[in-house]
């Protein structure tokens, strides 16, 4: 997966422990996220997340990646495996802007330059989930072609949707057909 490709507008490059800090601040000016989330966001945190994969998916298969814009400045920072859960699949783990750039279509940039980066390779589906209670990344997520597909309870007791965009262009067409 070349990661260096997903933007033509932003400099996008694996993030490393040594960025902690830059990613810790970013997160850290989106205080409404950690409103819905059960998670304390701390620089150990933020270690644990560089690290942390689902069952069965080895370290090469997770891309923790900043968006950079001309000045050099992080402002995105996404989470992503690679054929996860299943081969042709991307999964979105985490997806946040630095708030500066909120509310003036960057996220949804970034989203639509990965999306068209996934469908060239030939990746069929991306994913995510988001907390119900959190309508801000509900409508972000809609807003970006993610319909829920299956509400979860996590082990922390709150309902998770999951989501998915189909990157097959005809898609809704053969379900139309059936």
């Amino acid at each position: 997966m070349n990661i260096n490709a997903f933007s033509k507008t932003y400099t996008v490059r694996k993030l490393k422990e040594s960025d902690i800090k830059d990613i810790y601040l970013l997160c850290k000016g989106n205080p409404q996220y950690y409103v819905h989330y059960p998670m304390e966001l701390s620089v150990s945190s933020i270690q644990e997340d560089l690290k942390a994969l689902p069952p069965g998916i080895t370290p090469d298969r997770k891309h923790y990646i900043g968006y950079y814009d001309a000045h050099e400045v992080l402002i995105a920072v996404m989470d992503l495996i690679d054929g996860y859960p299943i081969p042709d699949t991307v999964f979105i783990g985490f997806f946040m802007c630095d708030n500066s750039v909120q509310g003036h279509g960057i996220g949804s940039k970034i989203i639509t330059e990965l999306i068209q980066n996934l469908q060239n390779k030939g990746y069929r589906t991306v994913q995510l989930a988001w907390i119900t209670t959190d309508t801000h990344a509900e409508h972000f997520w809609k807003k970006n072609g993610f319909i829920p597909i299956q509400e979860t309870k996590s082990t922390d007791g709150y309902s998770v949707l999951l989501a998915e965009r189909s990157l097959h262009e005809t898609s809704v067409q053969e379900l139309n057909e059936l």
